[in-house]
């Protein structure tokens, strides 16, 4: 599967964590941005293949509920004409920050390619910034 592909649909998997409803896992409302804002740096880092918080602290739910979401990710692919396997590395680190929220979620293909997307807030959409020409781009990490 094409690199694009695999970027999108990490970020709709995400997207649903963002956005606090967790409709993917069946309606499991957690605040990922609110227990961001609790742990020391601000932000924590999830890896949805392993299941696991990589960086950063969460409750008991939001723990339960990344869980969930893990268990969930290998249908979310098929879904999407993909196959779990398509992905080295899925994580997503959501930083809470005191004007917004944003959220930068990194894959490896099975190719070895890597990339990192970087998200505003609970709706999802690409950061934008001017380019050296002042035209609005999507963010280039």
């Amino acid at each position: 599967m094409k690199h694009r592909q695999l970027q999108s649909i990490a970020h709709n998997f995400a997207a649903s964590l963002a956005s606090g409803m967790g409709f993917l896992v069946g309606f499991y409302g957690t605040q990922v941005f609110e227990e961001a804002g609790l742990s020391k740096d601000r932000h924590i880092t999830i890896d949805f293949l392993s299941g696991r918080i990589t960086h950063g602290t969460a409750s008991k739910e939001l723990t339960s509920a990344i869980l969930l979401y893990q268990g969930a990710f290998p249908d979310f692919c098929e879904k999407h004409g993909a196959d779990i396997s398509d992905f080295r590395e899925l994580s997503v680190r959501f930083d809470s920050g005191q004007l917004s929220n944003r959220f930068m979620v990194t894959i490896v293909d099975s190719g070895g390619t890597r990339s990192t997307r970087e998200y505003d807030g609970d709706l999802g959409n690409r950061v934008r910034e001017l380019d050296d020409r002042g035209r609005i781009r999507p963010k280039v990490r």
